[in-house]
């Protein structure tokens, strides 16, 4: 089969970088704020606690030891509160916004990056694959963007969620053998659905892990000076599993669900899977290894870490994108690529096996190889 390759990553950063210990303090705020205004527009709420909600916060958040920041989208969240709050703009009313209001957001941010990543129309490719999980509209931003050059054709990869990367690479495989080249661009605001209204421990946890982020990236067939050739690509749906992670659109936002037993019912299939990955690949033992994880959380890559008995040196760079940001859904595993890329210590020829999680419960993985001039 004719070699292809990942190369050419550019990232652009969310509006606002949100510091994880300000962010436990503005989600109290901000739900105390939200409850004083329901409340003040008849709803019947039971009296809200400071001290309670502040301990809750405190106990079920991502703790900043692993996260420093979060790219967000949203001021609303890095606004000064009380003080601040006539500049809220997805929070302004009483009520938690509706999804069309969230949709207006995205539509507006997303299009706004996609003009970021192609100033010209001459920049846009033939080919453009939109990956995201947190917008949906029609025309899509990638679409907006395909009609300023006339000849640029979209295909949506969407609602997949944190390892969507891994299926649009074989669309993105499939277009380059074929003689036709592709750009994929992923434009995530995760934080656009996170609802301050609810403080179950499971929604804490997501309010405090999930993250904004935008990054494009080629696929083609020409070896790039910098880049990671696609060795194989595999996944599979668990079974028994549907319930452990769910992303549905609500009447208000998308709706996550994330259960605590995630880690431990991807844990027994690992091994076999990535002996089954590398041994496709024709990867030998002698090879020099790095584990790009997708950081659905610090206990995904701990508990990844312990199957396989990895080197902290092994998953330093999927550790770093976490801490300086978070969980970006799909754009989370690109960034671990292009951060290990930057890192003059990976050599050519190393493996890079990239494994990410998803609704299903879906365990993607692949194989790449490190091209370096």
């Amino acid at each position: 089969m004719q070699p292809t390759y990942l190369y050419d990553f550019q990232r652009i950063p969310a509006r606002f970088s949100l510091e994880q210990a300000r962010a436990a303090r503005n989600l109290v705020e901000l739900r105390i704020l939200l409850h004083g205004r329901a409340v003040e527009h008849g709803s019947p709420l039971p009296a809200l606690d400071r001290q309670v909600l502040e301990r809750r916060v405190q106990r079920f958040a991502a703790a900043a030891s692993a996260i420093d920041t979060r790219g967000t989208e949203v001021e609303d969240y890095v606004l000064d509160l009380p003080s601040d709050r006539e500049r809220l703009a997805l929070f302004r009313c009483a009520y938690p916004p509706d999804i069309e209001r969230r949709m207006e957001i995205y539509k507006a941010r997303a299009e706004e990056r996609l003009e970021q990543f192609y100033p010209a129309a001459s920049a846009l490719p033939d080919h453009l694959i939109h990956v995201t999980c947190t917008g949906y509209v029609a025309p899509s931003p990638a679409q907006v963007a395909a009609a300023r050059s006339g000849r640029t054709q979209v295909t949506h990869a969407y609602h997949m969620g944190c390892y969507a990367s891994l299926p649009a690479i074989r669309i993105g495989r499939g277009l380059a053998r074929a003689g036709r080249p592709a750009h994929i661009v992923h434009t995530e605001l995760c934080s656009l659905h996170f609802n301050p209204m609810t403080v179950e421990a499971e929604q804490l946890v997501v309010q405090s892990l999930f993250a904004d982020g935008h990054i494009k990236y080629s696929v083609g067939t020409e070896a790039p000076a910098l880049g990671l050739e696609i060795c194989v690509l595999n996944e599979k749906v668990l079974p028994d599993s549907r319930d452990r992670m769910t992303w549905t659109i609500g009447a208000q936002q998308f709706n996550m669900t994330l259960s605590r037993e995630v880690p431990t019912s991807i844990t027994p299939h690992l091994r076999a899977f990535v002996s089954d990955l590398l041994r496709e690949a024709g990867v030998g033992a002698g090879s020099s290894f790095v584990y790009a994880v997708h950081p659905g959380g610090p206990r995904i890559i701990d508990e990844v870490a312990r199957t396989l008995e990895l080197e902290s040196s092994q998953t330093a760079e999927s550790r770093e994108i976490l801490r300086r940001h978070g969980n970006m859904s799909s754009a989370t595993l690109p960034h671990i690529w292009e951060e290990i890329l930057d890192n003059s210590a990976r050599a050519d020829g190393d493996v890079v096996v990239s494994l990410a999680f998803g609704p299903g419960l879906t365990l993607s993985g692949g194989v790449f190889r490190i091209c370096r001039a």
